[in-house]
């Protein structure tokens, strides 16, 4: 089975959503900010195929909060198994869908049999399961639980304990009820459970019990080597007691990520090939080594099941193939959720280099480790400031600053992430023409560029902001980067016509050297000596520039600073990114 399109209406944070969910594709990673919906779509998926019948659902899980108009979810699920398009089951009810997601009302030419299930809540909650057919004229027909049941969709959760106990709902009683005779093993394990659990286990249930232990090790859980059923004392129904037990000690006593590995591996294990695997949060309670085993596992896919994860984890983002990405967008409860596609170039790249910007709202493309650094430092302080005021910081905003990596790279990177459907802006020199082009084009593309003033690069806008006062304490700084002033006073006479002794840039005009030739002086030497062309040397700058803020009021460095902190903290669009989406 393939999920192929997923329409949800006031649910939660979505006011409107209608996801194409690609055919040939498997395994689906959501990103996007906080808050962009990514957990609702994957609930939505899971509430319209359960084969549960009491949802817990009440008045604020609607839009806003207003239940005069109703939840509303369709999920079109093709390439369904033989035995669910006989009559008595699905049959009538087909519609049919193309390689676009788009459906009609019935299969014929390009459009492929499918089943779109429509779950319907109004204002008094009871839900109420059909089947959806377009241009449908009349009542939907209603699914029940037993049908539903069969497009077998796992949800792996915060109720992960469940499905490492024989419970009535987990996916260890599935495997049970699937294997010949494990029945009737169960019943007389749990009988026996009451006397002497570990030694009345029947062969049939242990064998059982191994082949969960060999899949829970293959997730990278542990290297179990006695998973066996025993007798949970925390519990009191009968079923829920028997439960895997590693030795003596209960799955259910291990740690978070354990619990979570081993309950994947008894889900997947309970599912036939074709099945749905929804995991939210996917790095959730797993250390880095764990995550990338489990992603690379999934990668594999042997059962071909679709797998929908989120992550909030850069590490995830960046052990995954592009294509793997759906970047989910949120504004003012309409939600966008769009697949990476496969012939966009330089996507593959950028997630390696720069994993974190793709999990940003807004995202400030720097040239280099100049421009990357300054941001750096003037974004913690004001950081410093606006927490201090009882204002969000920019990470809680979920913007973000990237290094480009120089040259043509920035801008392409930043017109590429523009497309993708970020924010971006481009934060770039001037003093190189070759990129030109490429600048241009990233404006076209919609990305807001800052530039320096044309043929200055930061160092020479920089000095161009300042007063002899001012340049003689950014030389007293550059003499802490480059060891001591001894050496910036070296620096300087390598490349100033007029001959300096001293830092005081006052003294130096008092000897005739004219102020404008003091600041191509000092924007030569530091371009040259790479005074601020590390990141860590660059923060201090920045750190330096906001303590020195209230003197370069008015210059253009200051303008063009002040424009890229407006975008970095929303300061342009105060409501822009403060949607309450789930």
């Amino acid at each position: 089975m393939r999920i192929r399109r997923v329409e949800i209406e006031n649910f939660k944070g979505i006011k409107r959503a209608d996801w194409r969910v690609p055919a040939d594709k498997t395994f689906f990673c959501l990103i996007g900010p906080g808050d962009s919906s990514k957990t609702t779509l994957l609930e939505a998926i899971h509430l319209a195929l359960t084969d549960r019948w009491n949802l817990s659902i009440n008045d604020t899980d609607f839009y806003d909060g207003d239940t005069s108009t109703s939840i509303i979810i369709r999920v079109t699920v093709s390439d369904l198994p033989a035995e669910m398009l006989q009559h008595s089951l699905l049959g009538f009810h087909l519609s049919g869908v193309n390689s676009d997601g788009e459906y009609q009302h019935d299969p014929q030419g390009d459009f492929l049999p499918c089943v779109i299930i429509q779950l319907k809540l109004s204002k008094d909650v009871e839900p109420s399961w059909t089947i959806f057919r377009p241009d449908h004229e009349g009542e939907f027909a209603p699914i029940g639980a037993g049908v539903r049941r069969r497009f077998d969709v796992f949800k792996a959760d915060d109720r992960i304990d469940i499905q490492l106990r024989w419970s009535k709902a987990s996916a260890l009683s599935r495997l049970t009820d699937s294997t010949h005779g494990a029945t009737g093993t169960l019943a007389a394990a749990v009988r026996a459970a009451r006397e002497a659990v570990f030694n009345s286990v029947t062969p049939e249930l242990q064998a059982l019990t191994g082949k969960i232990q060999d899949e829970v090790n293959k997730l990278g859980t542990g290297s179990f080597a006695n998973m066996r059923p025993g007798l949970d004392n925390s519990l009191t129904t009968s079923g829920g007691n028997l439960a895997l037990f590693e030795g003596n000690v209960p799955m259910t006593n291990y740690g978070l990520g354990t619990r979570r590995l081993a309950g994947i591996a008894t889900q997947q294990m309970a599912v036939e090939k074709g099945a749905v695997l929804l995991i939210d949060e996917i790095e959730h309670g797993l250390e880095p080594h764990r995550l990338v085993h489990l992603l690379r596992h999934f990668a594999k896919n042997p059962l071909e099941c679709q797998i929908f994860v989120t992550t909030h984890s850069s590490i995830a983002v960046e052990q995954l193939q592009a294509t793997d990405l759906v970047i989910v967008r949120s504004s003012r409860g309409e939600v966008d959720a769009k697949s990476v596609s496969a012939g966009l170039e330089g996507v593959q790249a950028g997630l390696r280099a720069g994993p974190s910007a793709f999990l940003a709202r807004r995202i400030v493309v720097a040239e280099g480790k100049t421009e990357h650094g300054l941001l750096l430092g003037l974004t913690r302080q004001w950081d410093e400031t606006r927490s201090s005021a009882g204002y969000a910081p920019l990470a809680a905003l979920g913007s973000t600053i990237q290094d480009g990596r120089g040259g043509s790279t920035a801008p392409t990177r930043a017109k590429l992430l523009q497309g993708l459907g970020y924010s971006t802006a481009l934060f770039v020199d001037h003093d190189d023409p070759s990129i030109d082009n490429a600048v241009q084009a990233t404006a076209r593309a919609g990305s807001l560029v800052v530039r320096w003033e044309a043929g200055l690069a930061t160092e020479d806008q920089l000095v161009a902001s300042m007063d002899a006062s001012l340049l003689t304490d950014l030389l007293v700084l550059a003499g802490r980067v480059r060891v001591d002033e001894e050496t910036v006073i070296a620096d300087l006479n390598r490349v100033m016509t007029d001959s300096v002794s001293t830092t005081s840039v006052s003294e130096w005009l008092d000897q005739g050297v004219p102020i404008d030739a003091a600041r191509e002086g000092i924007s030569k030497a530091a371009k040259k000596y790479k005074w601020f062309k590390t990141v860590d040397d660059a923060i201090i700058l920045g750190e330096w520039v906001h303590g020195h803020w209230p003197s370069i009021v008015g210059s253009t460095f200051e303008s063009k600073l002040s424009g890229l902190r407006s975008y970095l903290y929303f300061e342009d669009m105060p409501s822009e990114g403060f949607d309450s989406d789930g």
